[in-house]
């Protein structure tokens, strides 16, 4: 099974994603804030297959969130959707 760790501030564009991502039969776990989303990676940093990532986020911009998430892991493929 895949884990994506999505992490997206418009519900309705994480909504649809996740209909995508069952489909498929992958594991999503979303999350709506960038420093919420990069304490989600850092808890568990092997957890993830990939990472989606918007730009423009509450808390913690999509860019410092990805800068962050590269110092830990130089290999989890980051997908930006903005």
């Amino acid at each position: 099974m895949m884990n994506i760790l999505m992490i997206e501030d418009n519900e309705s564009v994480a909504e649809m994603m996740q209909m995508f991502f069952l489909n498929e039969g992958w594991e999503a776990t979303f999350k709506y804030d960038g420093k919420e989303g990069l304490d989600t990676f850092l808890a568990e940093p092997n957890k993830w297959d990939m990472i989606t990532l918007d730009l423009n986020l509450p808390g913690m911009d999509g860019m410092l969130v990805a800068r962050e998430i590269r110092k830990v892991s130089s290999n989890v493929p980051i997908i930006m959707l903005t």
